[in-house]
């Protein structure tokens, strides 16, 4: 999106170990020959990504830490990959949103993303700025109370 410095990466790549450091991350990984997805609660990768376009590849995954959030799809045989810088998110107006997983885990009751919007000028306002959505990043799991 033009004038985001928060993004830093929208492309598409074929080795994600390149672009994804390894490390503690939540988040989930959805492997195109699997019925459920690995989920992480600050957990490290352990060699899950892998180096090449392969099958199994990665047909979903969302990941996150305290200073970056990933999201990784499989489109046209390549990764669609986009990355986000957490901390200069900060101070961005945002709204919560948080949705039923698509899988089962004990523990996990929503997936969490945050939608940020940025002032854009609107021609169909007069020309004033008006909120716009910009970023949908994904910030976690809100988990299940234990009883």
């Amino acid at each position: 999106m033009e004038g985001n410095q928060n993004k830093t990466t929208d492309c598409f790549v074929e080795d994600l170990s390149l672009v994804i450091p390894q490390g503690e991350y939540t988040g989930y990984i959805w492997m195109s020959d699997e019925t459920t997805c690995k989920v992480f609660k600050n957990q490290s990768l352990d060699n899950v990504l892998p180096n090449k376009i392969d099958n199994p590849y990665i047909a979903e995954g969302f990941l996150c830490n305290d200073k970056w959030s990933y999201s990784i799809k499989f489109l046209n045989g390549k990764y669609h990959f986009s990355k986000f810088n957490l901390e200069k998110l900060k101070g961005v107006e945002y709204e919560c949103h948080e949705y039923l997983p698509s899988f089962k885990d004990k523990e996990v009751k929503k997936i969490c993303f945050n939608e940020y919007w940025r002032p854009e000028k609107d021609e169909r306002c007069n020309g004033f700025e008006t909120l716009k959505p910009a970023e949908f990043v994904f910030v976690g799991f809100k988990m299940k109370t234990k009883e």
